[in-house]
């Protein structure tokens, strides 16, 4: 279990935890030293299974959809201008095309950007606390349009993980090169469109320059286009565009591929160039993004978690039933599972028609919660069916512990005892359907069919 979204999860929950202090983690841990092997991954499970639990990937779903709509609009957004931009800056068809001031509308702000990036990047420059102008605009969008709880602390997981990592500087980059690529693409494609419909012609014009300037600069730039074997204008052709346009078709029609070639070799292939290494680098810092085992926090959770995998041992725990703990003690392999169990929160007794099947009792302490949790762990059943009482309140402590215990079964339902008499079992049907629990029984005949029955 490695990458970016693990590790998130895994920086969320530490800053939940070191600012309001631990979750409720028995169940987690249980899991986490079963299903993982290495302190490493002990920590990423534990922190997957409490953000489940807390709800804490609602958060990150909606900033995902968020910052996908976002991305996606400032693309057209892109696409939009840099089409028209390839359009204004040729003008109506009635007019010669000025192609020094072509090349400077359309090269002149993104070069002046990609150096300026550049030397950033070359200066080493880290983004600053926030995350810097962009990082704030990034939270405040977060904040405006993700109405989650939990944003702060989802914000504060990934400005940490992604300074400590470098990972937030090529995020950006890649986005900014990506804006600029589509941008002048449909710069481009627009010119192309324009070239093919209406008759263009194509002059340089100055006032104090000298002329033999602008053959050196329509020289230079076609350098790299030549030996990509595209045909280029000659120097008779460029002294002859000045101040007068050439309107003959081989003339029109080397200046439009000139632009053309322009555009794509010094605007849009460095984009791509940059734009892929970003992407390429974002990819390499947040691959193999794992928690650290020796800072104060996670020494914290695997002495917990390293608690909870002292009491996974074979012995079993008190106040459990004997055929149970007989049971389990003649299993090996943990994914072995039974196939039916029922168990009890908060009651006087089960009901007796319930004994016919493997039980773990009832559930109305610490301790018998602890124990019951470890059982499950080392033998998660293929059903639970768990009783409870309509006749009480269904509290929070009651609901997260139903939330945990079906996670160990592959299929959980819930039977209400005094369904028709209890005061509170609409509140019982809302709370567990919450939960994905939506099949409440309430008869004995319901329960015993489902519990027979092949799943």
């Amino acid at each position: 279990m490695r990458g970016l979204k693990p590790y998130l999860l895994y920086k969320t929950i530490e800053q939940a935890e070191t600012q309001r202090g631990w979750l409720d983690d028995s169940a987690a841990n249980l899991l986490a030293v079963s299903q993982a092997k290495t302190p490493n991954q002990w920590l990423l499970t534990r922190a997957q299974i409490l953000s489940d639990q807390a709800h804490f990937t609602d958060p990150l779903t909606a900033i995902r959809s968020t910052v996908l709509w976002s991305n996606v609009t400032l693309w057209l957004v892109c696409a939009v201008g840099g089409f028209l931009a390839g359009l204004s800056v040729l003008g109506s068809a009635n007019t010669p095309v000025n192609l020094l001031w072509v090349v400077l509308s359309l090269l002149g702000i993104p070069t002046l950007s990609l150096l300026i990036w550049a030397c950033a990047m070359l200066l080493g420059k880290r983004s600053s606390e926030g995350g810097g102008l962009l990082g704030r605009f990034v939270q405040g969008l977060l904040k405006r349009f993700t109405h989650t709880p939990h944003i702060e602390l989802f914000w504060q997981a990934w400005h940490q993980t992604t300074s400590a990592s470098g990972a937030q500087r090529w995020l950006f980059s890649m986005l900014t090169h990506g804006f600029w690529l589509v941008a002048l693409s449909f710069s481009v494609f627009s010119m192309a469109i324009a070239f093919s419909v209406k008759h263009y012609v194509f002059l340089w014009e100055t006032t104090w320059l000298d002329p033999q300037t602008f053959v050196q600069i329509a020289s230079f730039l076609s350098v790299i286009p030549a030996k990509l074997n595209i045909a280029m204008p000659d120097q008779a052709l460029i002294s002859q565009s000045g101040n007068v346009a050439v309107d003959a078709w081989q003339a029109r029609s080397l200046w439009a591929r000139w632009l053309i070639a322009v555009i794509l070799v010094w605007g849009v292939l460095p984009r791509l160039f940059f734009f892929i290494l970003s992407a390429w680098r974002w990819h390499q810092t947040t691959a193999n993004l794992t928690p650290s085992t020796t800072d104060a926090y996670a020494l914290a959770c695997l002495a917990r978690l390293k608690r909870a995998q002292a009491r996974r041992e074979p012995e079993a725990e008190p106040g459990l039933p004997d055929t149970w703990r007989s049971t389990t003690q003649a299993i090996a392999l943990p994914h072995t599972s039974l196939d039916a169990v029922v168990l009890g929160i908060e009651l006087r007794a089960l009901p007796d028609w319930a004994k016919h099947w493997t039980s773990l009792g009832i559930v109305d302490n610490q301790s018998s919660r602890e124990a019951v949790l470890q059982m499950l762990t080392e033998r998660p059943p293929n059903k639970l069916l768990i009783y409870c009482d309509a006749l009480q309140t269904p509290d929070r402590g009651t609901l997260r512990l139903i939330d945990n215990l079906q996670k160990f079964a592959r299929h959980n339902q819930v039977f209400l005892m005094h369904a028709n008499e209890g005061p509170h079992t609409q509140i019982w049907q809302k709370s567990l359907a919450k939960m994905g629990l939506s099949i409440i029984h309430s008869s004995e005949q319901d329960a015993t069919q489902w519990l027979n029955a092949t799943h």
